[in-house]
């Protein structure tokens, strides 16, 4: 078990020490570069306080969702703009719109195929002549073949 944790801890060293920062102003200096640390004890000694253990994981480039869902708006309640997020299994075709409490359609934010994974919309709080919306309470709704979902916004002017 120690000799798994001293590994580690010179191979993090190890990487650590690689990692430089170029100066913006000149190249660096190969001479003053930092060198890798390496013990001077031997290996089959164990390292005294040694209970640390770090380990590196990679995540994946993205993670494709399981299901539909539209998720709540961010930051609720806004004041200029806010951001809506929805995920999508496969590529399907999406309408995301945003209506007011008396069911008129104020914008439509997306109304296209789009590709599997998670999105993110943006609404400026404006209708689709561009004006400003007056403050007060919104519905987004995400329509999908097969799928559809309603979330409640609050525009604080």
């Amino acid at each position: 078990m120690r000799s798994w944790i001293r590994q580690r801890f010179w191979v993090l060293g190890t990487l650590l020490a690689a990692v430089t920062f170029p100066s913006a102003s000149r190249a660096p200096d190969p001479e003053k570069a930092v060198k890798p640390h390496r013990p001077s004890r031997p290996a089959n000694r164990p390292m005294a306080g040694a209970s640390l253990a770090v380990t590196v994981q990679v995540a994946p480039a993205e993670v494709i969702p399981e299901k539909f869902a539209l998720q709540q708006n961010g930051p609720n309640p806004f004041t200029n703009s806010t951001f809506i997020r929805y995920d999508c299994p496969t590529a399907a075709h999406v309408s995301l719109k945003v209506y007011d409490t008396s069911g008129r359609e104020v914008i439509a934010l997306l109304e296209s195929t789009v590709e599997a994974g998670s999105h993110t919309a943006e609404w400026n709080g404006r209708d689709a002549s561009g004006r400003d919306v007056a403050s007060g309470i919104y519905f987004c709704r995400i329509v999908t073949r097969g799928y559809s979902e309603t979330r409640k916004m609050l525009l604080i002017r």
